[in-house]
C-alpha cells in the first residue's frame, strides 16, 4: 500500500510533487520506495518483520523504516 494516508501521494497521480509516502509491508515494494526517493519524495516504510526492516534500511537508506504493526498505526489527521 503506497500513499494511503491522509497529505500522502500515490505512486500513479503524484510522483512528480515531492510530497510525503507511506509504504506499509515494505518487503514487496522496495523499488517503489527507491523510486519515490529518487524523484525528491520524503519515505516512511512500515512493517512488523524485523527483517524486512533491515533490508529496506539497507536498500533505501534515504528512506525511514520503523518497525511498526501497520493494525496498531495511530497516524494524526493531517500528517501529509
Amino acid at each position: 500500500m503506497v500513499g494511503m494516508l491522509p497529505g500522502s501521494s500515490t505512486c500513479t497521480g503524484a510522483c512528480r510533487r515531492r510530497q510525503r509516502s507511506w509504504i506499509t509491508g515494505v518487503a514487496a515494494v522496495c523499488a517503489v520506495a527507491r523510486f519515490l526517493v529518487h524523484t525528491g519524495h520524503r519515505v516512511t516504510g512500515i512493517d512488523i518483520s524485523v527483517v524486512q526492516i533491515e533490508r529496506a534500511r539497507r536498500l533505501v537508506p534515504a528512506g525511514t523504516f520503523p518497525r511498526v504493526d501497520a493494525t496498531r498505526l495511530d497516524v494524526p489527521p493531517a500528517s501529509g
